[in-house]
């Protein structure tokens, strides 16, 4: 069928028509599946050689379907370990070290919500615990809360990240040579410095959080 992926790689399933069926394995595999019994047919259609072959085809098809997936998967859980690592290194402002992940945009906001609104100064604390008191951002049209700056910037550098990893998923969506896709650790694209892609390979689980 039209639809179907052309799903390529060295560790692929292929199928053998037999006078009474079909076998499938993969390359170098000991593991051979014999099918000579009627299968997703009745044994009418199954004499047919061209039905058999239509089964086969259907049978390795799903076989490698799941291998592609789990390769994309795994693929996947590499990438996320990356923008993991990524978003954990601080952001220099002005001589001044921030954390930069989602969760630290949210945190400053909430700070500067409930500051702002009980007439507080708005302090936040750097990637060191060390306090920054910032004068209240001036009111903007359209804008309920306007941002500190330095909360704006963090926001900005967290955004390329986030862009970056949904792309590399789509990616690895896109690709259908497994061996391409087992092969793929975009480490240089997070511009992290000390990081080869083998240990992210071998550390993804870990780095996962």
């Amino acid at each position: 069928m039209s639809d179907k992926l052309n799903i390529t790689g060295s560790n692929v399933y292929s199928y053998n028509i037999t006078p009474t069926g079909f076998t499938a394995s993969q390359p170098g595999s000991k593991n051979l599946l014999v099918q000579n019994l009627p299968l997703n047919s009745n044994e009418e259609e199954w004499k047919s050689e061209d039905k058999r072959r239509e089964i086969a085809a259907e049978y390795v098809y799903s076989k490698n379907l799941m291998l592609l997936k789990q390769a994309q998967a795994k693929a996947k859980e590499r990438v996320r370990a990356l923008y993991e690592l990524a978003m954990n290194e601080p952001l220099e402002i002005d001589g001044v070290k921030w954390d930069a992940r989602k969760e630290s945009i949210q945190e400053l906001f909430m700070v500067q919500l409930v500051m702002q609104h009980n007439n507080m100064p708005i302090t936040f604390n750097d990637a060191l615990n060390n306090p920054h008191t910032f004068p209240a951002p001036e009111p903007k049209p359209g804008v309920p809360v306007p941002l500190v700056p330095v909360l704006n910037n963090i926001a900005l550098s967290v955004m390329p990240k986030i862009a970056l990893k949904n792309k590399l998923y789509a990616d690895i969506y896109g690709m259908t040579d497994i061996d391409a896709i087992n092969k793929f650790n975009p480490v240089s694209q997070f511009n992290l410095s000390g990081i080869d892609s083998l240990s992210i390979g071998r550390k993804e689980k870990q780095l996962i959080i």
